[in-house]
């Protein structure tokens, strides 16, 4: 599969398919007003996958970082199922990581898991 995506910062335009993409990955998913409240919480950022679709951008995957006391805590690390093995999840991550250590100094970073 070939196909062009950018990994950026969630937008408020992403958040219905943000939604989606954590309902379609997990069991217990997070809700609207949670990635809502991201965009606002200095101490988070939550990165997407995103292509140009018909619909403007369509959100392939994701992840989060939480600050916590100057430790990197990644969690919500999704992607949809048809795009998996592409390497987004890597690309998603790398900047993550990056992003983590510019932003907070951060050097050490924990990964959340759920089935």
């Amino acid at each position: 599969m070939s196909f062009k995506y950018d990994v950026r910062e969630m937008q408020e335009k992403d958040l219905d398919k943000v939604t989606a993409l954590e309902a379609a990955c997990f069991s217990m998913p997070w809700k609207y007003q949670d990635f809502k409240d991201i965009l606002t919480n200095p101490d988070r950022i939550y990165l997407v996958a995103a292509s140009k679709d018909a619909d403007g951008d369509e959100i392939l995957g994701g992840c989060m970082l939480t600050n916590i006391a100057g430790e990197g805590d990644i969690s919500n690390v999704a992607v949809y199922e048809k795009y998996r093995n592409n390497s987004i999840a890597t690309q998603l991550l790398t900047k993550l990581l990056e992003l983590g250590t510019e932003q907070y100094g951060i050097s050490s970073f924990t990964l959340e898991v759920r089935s």
